[in-house]
């Protein structure tokens, strides 16, 4: 059998080429799973700015003895931390669901 030079970046496309081929729907779904799963943290930074500029907002306007109901009448920063709550569940979850569906394939 005869020994081949390839280049690195040959060997790559042909390994990638070969994963392609024969688990296609499973590259998809990690793909998908491992995009999810990068896009959270910074979708959080950006929650999580507006969170800190509202609160910011609200105490310099002055204070009040009742601050859930001064939660609940302001949209964006009610909105805002269900936001982040919501992007943190699916971020995380989506790593969780990558690893269950990774290691038994391994």
């Amino acid at each position: 059998m005869q020994i081949i030079e390839i280049s690195p970046f040959q060997a790559f496309r042909r390994s990638v080429a070969t994963v392609i081929q024969v688990v296609p729907k499973e590259l998809r779904y990690v793909t998908i799973l491992a995009l999810v799963g990068g896009a959270g943290p910074a979708i959080a930074i950006w929650l999580n700015k507006i969170i800190i500029d509202e609160i910011t907002r609200l105490l310099s306007v002055g204070t009040t003895q009742n601050a859930i109901a001064l939660i609940l009448a302001q949209p964006l920063l009610l909105s805002s931390i269900a936001g982040s709550l919501l992007v943190n569940l699916v971020s995380d979850g989506s790593l969780t669901l990558m690893l269950l569906y990774i290691l038994p394939c391994a």
